[in-house]
């Protein structure tokens, strides 16, 4: 592929001009935050003016007909005022609400533009599982132990990295165990049809992480494969085409097959439905060379020795000790332990992975090429991209030297970071640079000379429930 010049590198004339307009941004930003908080406060107060209408004085929340009322004359004028449906302040009012009273501190965090409102939302989002002060009198303590370990994430990650960290976080403080949440959840397991436009319609289904998480990476590796497949394919075809030989362009590619290459969700579709009507992938059927047998989907899953049981705990020689840490499931959060225990009971191949007690660092193998093991070791340490706020899955991204194997970077794990297809191409041929401390903490500058600091999900501090020993499952299909 050939690239062009090393864009904003640090010859280039441009950077000074960056440099300025990405300074007015950021203060820009900043003001917008503030201006939000300024509204979130203003939405507050008059939520408290509706609730001062309560029968009871000290109501919190508008109780009984005339707060009722007064609940809803201020959503309408609300929504009058500012152009927006009442159902849409509605969420407002009880989001400001709640983000005042509740998280103070984040609140404040906003105020001072170090968090966005989705920050301020994804924290909310996921501690409703801690419940309320009316039904448990430790809520307001258990809530504040929250509030301090997610902020302490939520003002150097973004929202979409925040919310399995805060979901995982407010598991330790919840009002219910996961297990008791986990099999009422259950019951509501569903399929669901929704006809679209255009001779289209989406099917949703409602079901445990686990397998959710399986079916979707199994689909994931299955159109990878194809995809390369079918790029060859069409390749081949051109090449033959230019020699001036009549070739099919869609050859040898089954079902369904066209001049234009599939996108990859193209294929994970197609796929999702061949699996459902005919019980194997169409390309699978139709003979594609080199057919896709023994392909498995891996879905990681972090555990405390101990949620497996005293027996295998004893059998595997972990120590045993007593702990409230929750099985989690990479990407998605913590699942119950009866779910992991039942994946250990059918797995056939369990890896241990000892880390650092204090911090969770994963240690260090060194080898000249990646092997299988770091490979499998690096995907439980950076479980997704590494660049700033990315958050495309490991399984997905390329293994990057940090220093370049050609500068004499060894091939080792503290040399090593999962990088998108994207982010790899933006470290080689931009001005962005990357250096890896020991512990596998990426810490970038911008073209600008700005610094960010990427840290390994299970390293970062306040995340205790990724010290210690860990089990990976991998389900076979």
């Amino acid at each position: 592929m050939n690239l062009p010049r090393t864009a904003f590198g640090p010859s280039s004339l441009l950077v000074a001009e960056l440099d300025a307009a990405l300074t007015r941004l950021a203060a820009i930003e900043r003001r917008i935050r503030q201006a939000e908080a300024d509204r979130v406060h203003e939405l507050a107060i008059i939520f408290e003016l509706a609730a001062a209408e309560s029968q009871d004085d000290l109501s919190m929340i508008p109780d009984g007909p005339r707060a009722e009322l007064a609940y809803r004359a201020s959503r309408a004028e609300i929504a009058a005022l500012t152009r927006q449906s009442e159902h849409t302040v509605e969420r407002q009012l009880c989001h400001a609400q709640t983000l005042t009273h509740d998280y103070p501190n984040v609140y404040q965090a906003y105020r001072a533009g170090t968090v966005s409102e989705q920050h301020t939302r994804v924290i909310i989002d996921a501690g409703t599982i801690i419940g309320e002060i009316e039904h448990d009198p430790n809520t307001e303590t258990r809530r504040q132990a929250y509030e301090t370990a997610v902020l302490e994430v939520a003002v150097r990650e973004t929202p979409a990295r925040l919310r399995p960290i805060a979901r995982r976080l407010a598991e330790e403080h919840a009002e219910h165990p996961i297990a008791e949440r986990h099999e009422r959840a259950r019951t509501r397991r569903r399929v669901v049809l929704v006809d679209q436009e255009d001779g289209m319609a989406d099917v949703i289904a409602h079901l445990p992480a686990v397998e959710a998480h399986s079916i979707y990476q199994r689909l994931t590796v299955i159109a990878q494969r194809i995809e390369q497949k079918e790029t060859a394919a069409m390749a081949a075809a051109r090449s033959e085409a230019a020699a001036g030989t009549t070739a099919d362009a869609g050859s040898g590619l089954g079902a369904g097959a066209t001049s234009r290459r599939r996108l990859r969700d193209e294929i994970r579709t197609d796929l999702f439905a061949d699996l459902l009507l005919t019980g194997e992938p169409v390309e699978v059927a139709a003979g594609v060379p080199g057919n896709l047998p023994g392909i498995q989907a891996h879905v990681q899953v972090i555990v405390p020795a101990t949620a497996l049981g005293e027996d295998v705990a004893a059998e595997a020689g972990w120590p045993a000790h007593s702990t409230l840490e929750p099985a989690v499931l990479g990407g998605y959060g913590p699942i119950s332990p009866d779910t992991a225990r039942d994946l250990a009971a059918e797995t056939p191949i369990w890896e241990l992975i000892r880390t650092n007690e204090a911090t969770g660092e994963v240690l260090s193998v060194e080898r000249y090429r990646p092997s299988e093991a770091m490979r499998r070791l690096l995907r439980v340490r950076d479980q997704r991209c590494r660049f700033i706020g990315c958050r495309r899955s490991a399984i997905e991204c390329d293994l990057d030297h940090t220093i370049d194997a050609a500068k004499g970077g060894p091939t080792a794990t503290t040399n090593l970071a999962s990088l998108c297809r994207g982010h790899h191409t933006l470290k080689h041929h931009t001005g962005w640079r990357v250096s890896q401390r020991r512990d596998g903490t990426l810490d970038w500058v911008s073209p600008t000379g700005r610094g960010y600091t990427d840290r390994p999900p299970g390293n970062r501090p306040g995340n205790s429930g990724t010290a210690g020993s860990k089990v990976r499952f991998e389900p076979a299909f």
